[in-house]
């Protein structure tokens, strides 16, 4: 051997770099952002461009600074060119409601509903400086933090901002009649509500605490593309519907008494209405925050699930897919811990074999 070659791991590449992903996100992301902008205006557009531009900025100067460079290379060379803050950025925005971009009546003491102000602009800005900042790039970037750096962000605004983020919004298309009212997890969870609008949640024309999370069929066509992409495995979504739905009937419906179909009626709400689809989308299926294996994603996905209805339906928050998907990321070391890929090459021992 003429010539020895010394490497490092890892030996197998993927085509799928982190851009390249990413880019698939966002682009599974649009549906939601046009059904945002259809049923609530345009000032949804000005929220996803002020939440994507703030983390882009604050990613790049965390780098630049940490690195103490400052010339073009080291732009180009910074963690931000590679889209992942722009998802976050992105997901920020569809998290938060739509009434805060609306002008505020003083006199009546509301928001005026399709209005566009600029008077709270710096709340998602300071929601996504601590989604980049605190959440990501303080434990060593993309594939190191220890939750959804947009639900997290998203939680610290409801819990610093509640009186801004707990209005919600409704609206007919393109928002000519936009409106503020209770979601139908706020407003009692009524099987008959969910009869007689069944259609309006599915396309959107609904309250809605977030404006991303208005459309189920915009989320499903995002879902869809991410999975012919095979950027997310469907099985963990599956998963966490089907788990809220069987936790739905048994701790909601089921008490609640009526004919089968009421109690189908309500299993439905509980998946059609909330941030529930647009949380197990996008926001569960993120790498660095959940499971490694099959196993430990079912794991993940029933934890969510419960977690969800126990806080829907016995807690004081109308909502709970935030809160349940942040405390089952924070599960997700615990049970990598215990449930881990069989190393390459190993064989599974066989009970009893000599």
């Amino acid at each position: 051997m003429d010539k020895l070659i010394e490497k490092t791991s890892p030996f197998i590449t993927s085509k799928f770099s982190t851009r390249r992903i990413m880019l698939d996100v966002i682009i599974a992301l649009i549906p939601c952002i046009i059904a945002g902008v259809l049923f609530f205006g345009w000032g949804t557009l000005i929220l996803v461009a002020v939440c994507s531009a703030t983390a882009f900025i604050s990613e790049l100067l965390f780098t630049l600074i940490k690195n103490n460079k400052w010339n073009w290379e080291a732009v180009k060379n910074s963690s931000a060119t590679d889209l992942s803050c722009i998802v976050t950025g992105i997901l920020l925005a569809l998290n938060l409601p739509a009434s805060i971009i609306w002008a505020y009546d003083k006199e009546a003491m509301a928001f005026v509903p399709g209005s566009i102000s600029f008077a709270n602009i710096w709340m998602p800005m300071i929601g996504a400086v601590f989604a980049i900042v605190l959440v990501k790039m303080a434990f060593g970037g993309i594939g190191r933090n220890f939750a959804n750096p947009a639900l997290t962000a998203r939680i610290f605004m409801v819990i610093a901002f509640g009186s801004v983020m707990g209005t919600v919004g409704t609206s007919n298309i393109i928002g000519l009649d936009a409106a503020t009212s209770a979601t139908w997890l706020s407003a009692g969870r009524d099987a008959a509500a969910v009869s007689s609008n069944w259609f309006n949640f599915l396309i959107g024309n609904k309250g809605a605490a977030a404006f991303g999370e208005t459309s189920v069929i915009a989320i499903l066509v995002g879902f869809i593309y991410l999975v012919i992409r095979k950027v997310i495995d469907p099985r963990l979504p599956l998963i966490i519907i089907g788990g809220v739905a069987v936790f739905a009937y048994l701790f909601d419906a089921l008490p609640s008494g009526g004919s089968f179909v009421d109690m189908m009626l309500v299993v439905a709400g509980h998946i059609l209405t909330g941030g529930l689809m647009l949380g197990a989308v996008f926001m569960a299926t993120d790498y660095s925050s959940s499971p490694n294996t099959f196993l430990g994603s079912v794991i993940f996905g029933l934890g969510i699930a419960l977690l969800v209805v126990l806080i829907r339906v016995f807690g004081s928050y109308p909502e709970g897919v935030s809160f349940a998907i942040v405390i089952m990321n924070i599960v997700v070391p615990l049970i990598d811990k215990y449930i881990y890929p069989r190393a390459f090459g190993r064989q599974k021992a066989v009970r009893g074999a000599k």
